[in-house]
């Protein structure tokens, strides 16, 4: 016979267990994206800064599904409003993770576990409620879509490299050297001989043409 799902709001007690469960947070988006996000890791206590500051915030709230009695999945969001002259005035709540461990997928906790959200956001007079998923992560994303999140909008990124540094910096010596030039064309023969000292010539890097 399965053991009860029971669902309660989270503490801060709670934060060593959302560390353990969210090393599958970890090794999903580190495997897709290790330039951004670290590594899971067995020393579970290195995360805890991060889900334990949760509880710390206004307007944050933690929601944590057990099996039996053990941690099986959580879910955390925020409420913000919306102001501004460019902004209709919104309460917006926005889910940060949903993590269910593996052990437990097919159950319907993470599916349960948005309904808390959803019924904590209308409870304090939220009007929408969002959130971001990653291409990578297609199933979290088909489980939002069938709960009926919407996508509203594509989140565009470029990495930049040392090499795009280089390039700034070859530009800008090219451009000093091209000013140097046009100013050494225009001047007369005497006020030519001084402009060295005022308008100093960019050091030339190895390579490069004059």
């Amino acid at each position: 016979m399965d053991e009860a799902i029971t669902y309660r709001t989270a503490t801060v007690e709670d934060a060593l267990s959302m560390c353990e469960l969210g090393q599958l947070l970890n090794a999903v988006h580190h495997a897709a994206r290790p330039d951004i996000y670290a590594a899971a890791t067995q020393d579970f206590a290195r995360d805890f800064p991060h889900w334990s500051g949760l509880f710390e915030k206004p307007g944050h709230v933690v929601f944590i599904a057990n099996v039996g009695h053990q941690a099986a999945a959580f879910i955390t969001a925020s409420l913000s409003a919306s102001s501004g002259p460019l902004m209709q005035p919104l309460n917006v709540v926005r889910i940060g993770s949903v993590c269910v461990a593996e052990q437990f997928w097919g159950k319907g906790i993470g599916r349960r576990l948005i309904q808390l959200v959803k019924n904590w956001a209308i409870e304090n007079d939220a009007q929408d409620l969002r959130l971001s998923v990653w291409p990578f992560n297609a199933r979290a994303a088909r489980m939002y879509n069938e709960f009926g999140f919407e996508t509203r909008a594509f989140e565009m990124g470029m990495r930049l490299l040392k090499c795009d540094f280089c390039t700034i910096i070859r530009d800008r010596q090219l451009s000093a050297r091209n000013l140097y030039r046009v100013l050494m064309r225009s001047q007369p023969v005497a006020a030519t001989k001084a402009l060295p000292l005022s308008v100093p010539l960019a050091p030339r890097s190895a390579g490069s043409t004059p």
